[in-house]
């Protein structure tokens, strides 16, 4: 964001004030607003962090979620060779 601190100084003498207030005024002004803005290579730095931590996360996600995925076969398989086996010992029964 660009400050046009020259027409601030000359809107403050225009009001009265000393050319040295209004100046430092001025320049208070720009200074404050400049540091406190961010600009765009802040914004896309901090978007490509962002993209890179989200893409670490969403990598996470799919290990969990294979790992989880392995885990529930073998739980399945198990239960259905347990069952298979009850039913065996029913029919020999």
């Amino acid at each position: 964001m660009h400050i046009d601190t020259l027409s601030i100084a000359r809107d403050l003498r225009a009001a009265e004030l000393s050319p040295e207030h209004a100046e430092a005024i001025a320049a208070a002004i720009g200074r404050s607003v400049n540091e406190g803005a961010a600009s765009k290579a802040d914004l896309e730095s901090l978007r490509t962090s962002i993209d890179v931590k989200l893409d670490a996360v969403k990598h996470e996600l799919r290990s969990d979620l294979e790992k989880l995925r392995s885990q529930l076969t073998l739980s399945l398989v198990g239960s259905q060779v347990a069952i298979a086996g009850i039913v065996l010992a029913i029919l020999k029964l």
